[in-house]
């Protein structure tokens, strides 16, 4: 689904988590859905092997949506929207220090621009947009 964003990629949205599966999908929906719609963006979890299945819960979400994006009964505009916002998982075998983990999504951010968010919602996604401003 990589070759869907264009090489031109302005955001990348790194979210350490650890035992975050009550937060992690209303998360990436937010994100989403405040995204401006004229940025192409990533979304990168690095999970740090969360025994709650926060993991789990996103591989889902990512099948589920890349089921979506080819599913021909969305419109074209649709479509766009889900290409736009790749949303991606880091498997990582072991809890380390948090900034390890944010390292190591860094590592495979494709953006120009870098934004760090936690997945407890005490950075709001409503303010991306002034962010990004």
């Amino acid at each position: 689904m990589q070759d869907l964003i264009s090489e031109n990629l302005f955001l990348s949205i790194i979210i350490p988590t650890y035992n975050d599966a009550e937060n992690i999908l209303k998360l990436i929906d937010a994100i989403r859905y405040h995204l401006p719609t004229d940025i192409s963006a990533e979304i990168i979890i690095v999970d740090d092997n969360s025994p709650d299945g926060t993991g789990i819960l996103v591989e889902r979400y990512i099948k589920r949506i890349t089921n979506e994006t080819f599913n021909d009964t969305k419109t074209e505009n649709q479509k766009n929207n889900y290409k736009k916002c790749l949303v991606k998982l880091i498997h990582r075998q072991k809890r380390d220090r948090l900034i390890h983990t944010i390292l190591h999504g860094v590592r495979f951010a494709s953006g120009q621009n870098i934004l760090i968010m936690n997945a407890d919602f005490s950075h709001p996604p409503e303010i991306i947009p002034k962010i990004i401003n």
